[in-house]
């Protein structure tokens, strides 16, 4: 997700169709408004999460393959620190 944040820290490029990939497998359908949950596997069992809602790109003359992208409501956490919280 880092990666995919080429200007503003919460704005994430997410899709370049209507299509995204559900945590389970499942293709869904997004729009303009959608609350999505984005999650990353970042190895060793570890994965970083974040949530927002779906946004037209705001960066289309830079980055015109991407459709949609996530306005993000809080920031990208680590499933382990996350964890380690209720510990």
């Amino acid at each position: 997700m880092d990666n995919e944040r080429p200007f503003d820290e919460n704005i994430v490029l997410l899709s370049k169709t209507d299509e995204i990939i559900g945590f389970n497998g499942q293709i869904k359908k997004i729009a303009e408004g959608d609350y999505v949950f984005l999650y990353m596997d970042i190895g060793e069992g570890d994965y970083v999460f974040s949530e927002g809602i779906v946004i037209k790109n705001p960066y289309l003359s830079d980055y015109p393959i991407c459709k949609w992208c996530c306005k993000l409501l809080y920031g990208i956490e680590y499933m382990s620190a996350y964890q380690a919280s209720f510990e």
